[in-house]
């Protein structure tokens, strides 16, 4: 996606931030209050997408083939993209969702988290066992 500027927005995270920083000058703590508005209205943003359009038009997926009409900013590579992840059957398990949510951008965990995750493993392993 692209706003007026013809800036890609939601890709690169620090060249969004780095184009704000250009563009407002701003104390750190306002900074700091417009990144989790931005990121409050982005998500949003795709629930909203997604509820309107992916989720009413499950069973008629050609309808989905390009992006809204109201959207035209939306290329389609990234109406692509979007759908990919918004159009998935696969139900994610609470205890996966968890341990996505507190890896680190390199794949590692905290020690506080790798006990926890070790811990889920062995559950899991148990689990598909049939012993727990």
């Amino acid at each position: 996606m692209y706003n007026s500027y013809g800036v890609s927005v939601g890709k690169k995270r620090n060249d969004l931030r780095n184009y704000i920083g250009e563009k407002f000058k701003l104390s750190l703590n306002a900074k700091t209050q417009v990144f989790k508005w931005m990121g409050i209205a982005l998500r949003s943003f795709r629930c909203k997408l997604a509820n309107k359009y992916i989720l009413s038009n499950t069973n008629n997926l050609s309808s989905l083939k390009k992006p809204p009409l109201e959207y035209e900013g939306i290329r389609k590579e990234d109406w692509k993209s979007f759908l990919d992840l918004g159009v998935t059957e696969r139900e994610i398990d609470r205890s996966e969702a968890w341990l996505l949510a507190h890896r680190r951008k390199d794949g590692t965990y905290t020690p506080e988290v790798q006990q926890v995750a070790e811990r889920i493993s062995e559950l899991r392993s148990q689990v598909e066992q049939g012993t727990f």
